[in-house]
């Protein structure tokens, strides 16, 4: 059941929310190794996790009909962006809570949902070539203030693999 206020855009469209809790389990199981909880309760976390961002995905769009998922109108982090799409944070930890459950799955010997892959595999994180950055979300301007940096999440906590110079540029 959704607990944000309803006044608020953020319960519905903060959904970067649902993969920071399968991050975190999936961050819980690797430090501890409980299969035991991964059997009684945390399969089925991240399992609700991963179905959400099958579920949210939407293929292609008006502007590219580019016949990838994309996630639509969403806040990330940042709330001073209201409904962007492509979010790069967003994305980025929904692919990691999409892994997680073909891991978990497999993990259990359990077959995981093809679907999981194929979102995650095809799900863009924003990057520009010539500037070198990942911009927050899909049509960002450099340069555009913002509340909160969180494409630097993508580097740590999230562990996304990219060179100095990028990660250097995305904190800029």
């Amino acid at each position: 059941a959704e607990t944000c206020p309803t006044w608020a855009p953020m319960g519905e469209l903060e959904q970067h929310i649902t993969a920071d809790i399968a991050f975190a389990a999936k961050q819980y199981l690797s430090m501890s190794n409980d299969t035991a909880w991964l059997r009684r309760e945390g399969y089925e976390l991240i399992e609700s996790c991963a179905d959400f961002y099958v579920s949210k995905a939407e293929m292609g769009r008006a502007a590219r009909d580019d016949g990838k998922p994309h996630l639509l109108c969403v806040i990330p982090p940042d709330e001073y962006a209201e409904c962007v799409d492509d979010s790069a944070y967003t994305n980025a930890v929904a692919k990691i809570a999409l892994d997680a459950a073909v891991a978990a799955a497999r993990r259990l010997g359990r077959a995981p949902k093809r679907e999981w892959a194929e979102v995650s595999r095809d799900l863009p994180v924003p990057f520009d070539p010539t500037l070198e950055f990942h911009p927050e979300y899909e049509g960002y301007t450099a340069g555009t203030p913002i509340k909160q940096a969180d494409v630097v999440l993508l580097s740590y906590p999230l562990m996304k693999q990219m060179s100095a110079r990028v990660r250097n540029n995305d904190l800029s």
